[in-house]
């Protein structure tokens, strides 16, 4: 249920859809308030930020990190948001994005998120539970707590 009221709403929503440059705040607000966007915004963004980052060879940790962040939400997001082609068409096209093995807790959520859309068209979630053996089997905790969290919303959409 989103409570935010609807003026606040078009605002955020005006404000995204004029934004033509990133900045790393304007990734920190992007990433934080997806859920109160509408999809086709989050998802054009998002496209938006993956090229940005292509084209600006972001290889700052601390910029890289925001980045995968803002679109793995945006893909979580989508899903929630029961577009899961979407979803896949923007997890499609972060891969074209270099990172290396730094990132290995964000190659992990990418492998999650595509378990999480092959669920919404086969609801086989025989893959999300093995990879979710696989990471409370490695110790991550806080990890696994997350993205079981998240399959669980996932199941009660689809």
């Amino acid at each position: 249920m989103n409570l935010l009221p609807s003026k606040m709403r078009i605002q955020l929503n005006d404000y995204f859809s004029n934004l033509e440059s990133w900045s790393y705040e304007n990734i920190l607000y992007f990433s934080c308030v997806q859920l109160l966007i509408n999809p086709q915004l989050v998802f054009r963004k998002s496209n938006s930020l993956i090229t940005f980052s292509k084209n600006n060879h972001l290889n700052r940790q601390d910029w890289h990190q925001i980045v995968l962040e803002a679109i793995l939400n945006a893909i979580f997001v989508l899903l929630k948001m029961k577009q899961p082609q979407k979803s896949k068409e923007l997890i499609d096209n972060l891969h074209t994005m270099k990172f290396n093995d730094n990132f290995i807790l964000e190659k992990i959520r990418i492998n999650f998120m595509s378990a999480l859309i092959d669920y919404t068209s086969t609801k086989d979630n025989s893959h999300i539970s093995s990879l979710l053996l696989s990471i409370q089997n490695l110790g991550l905790d806080h990890l696994y707590s997350d993205l079981k969290f998240a399959a669980n919303q996932i199941f009660k959409l689809y």
